[in-house]
């Protein structure tokens, strides 16, 4: 093959993540611009500043103006170091910044396969996770992209899915050395983390609510990496308010699977706006409608396919560095 249509493919991916960029940074800005909102991001921003102020961020929450965060800091260490690069920013510039680059990583990964999985630009998971500042994009991006599996151990609940889907030496290395890392600064963070979490509300797996359960028959695809990834995913504790639910649309094998399960997830939108109340937490709202609209729609697509693919392939792709595809090549053509 010439090296022309390799570089046209090239240019393509590149104009894919700047357009992937502008829009994530934009729904970003958007949304963090607003009076009073306070995206997740300002947790791990505030926590990055304490962390090079020399402040442990597990015990201290900033309560002053303008933030009036209460909550304590939820996530490992690592967390809060990955970001220090932007802890002189202010925090509407760097929490659009955060978005803006990891959507147009997670543009760049996605295009690889053309525009099978773009749709997931359009869907409610990603608008979620962009208005949030939440680390889905970066950690699907991550898991797709060669050399950059380390970004796992950001949000370990979600990494844990992608790397069972496909693990590769660069979340097992990376994700340690930067563990290790962590360790050497704040030796006691992991006690002090989990202290934290355990007084944090809990956020039940999909598996185990009645129609989550069904999620155990995507064990009968295990062989293949999106049937690992679902079955993973619905395992894992989560917030049910869609931003944890985007590494979903690494499942579609087709545009128009693609564009179906965006559409669910517009549908899933308008009715969990219906369901908002007064006083209720967005995500209570949401918990109902993640599954049956989100999960069992990539069941139906994951069974659909045959179980192909061996133990031995798997742990190849692992020891000898090749990225086991989880694109569109994973699913029959044309559905």
């Amino acid at each position: 093959m010439s090296a022309e249509p390799r570089a046209v493919r090239y240019r393509t991916r590149l104009i894919a993540a700047c357009a992937g960029a502008l829009w994530g940074g934009g729904l970003a800005w958007a949304f963090m611009r607003r009076d009073g909102y306070l995206p997740d991001f300002l947790s791990f921003w505030l926590a990055a500043r304490q962390l090079l102020s020399g402040i442990d961020p597990y015990t201290v929450a900033a309560a002053g103006p303008p933030y009036f965060i209460r909550e304590p800091f939820y996530y490992p260490l690592s967390t809060a170091l990955a970001l220090t690069p932007l802890a002189a920013v202010p925090a509407l510039p760097a929490g659009a910044i955060f978005v803006a680059l990891s959507s147009g990583l997670l543009a760049f990964a996605v295009s690889k396969d053309g525009v099978v999985r773009l749709p997931l630009f359009l869907s409610l998971p990603f608008v979620m996770a962009a208005a949030l500042g939440q680390w889905a994009p970066l950690l699907i991006a991550g898991a797709l992209l060669p050399g950059a599996g380390w970004t796992a151990v950001l949000k370990p609940n979600i990494g844990l899915a992608l790397v069972t889907a496909r693990p590769t030496r660069a979340a097992l290395v990376g994700g340690v050395a930067l563990l290790l890392l962590s360790l050497v600064i704040m030796p006691a963070w992991p006690i002090e983390w989990v202290r934290n979490a355990r007084a944090l509300p809990g956020h039940a797996p999909p598996v185990l609510s009645l129609t989550g359960a069904l999620l155990v028959l995507a064990l009968f695809r295990w062989r293949r990496p999106e049937g690992r990834l679902l079955f993973a995913l619905g395992c894992v504790p989560q917030l049910p308010l869609f931003a944890d639910q985007l590494p979903l649309f690494l499942v579609p094998a087709t545009l128009r699977q693609s564009l179906v399960l965006a559409l669910s997830s517009a549908v899933a939108g308008a009715l969990w706006l219906s369901r908002l109340q007064p006083g209720m937490h967005p995500s209570e709202a949401a918990a109902p409608l993640i599954v049956p609209l989100l999960y069992l729609p990539c069941l139906y697509m994951v069974l659909r396919r045959s179980n192909e693919g061996t133990v031995r392939e798997w742990l190849a792709a692992f020891v000898g560095g090749r990225r086991e595809p989880l694109s569109a090549e994973s699913g029959p053509p044309g559905r």
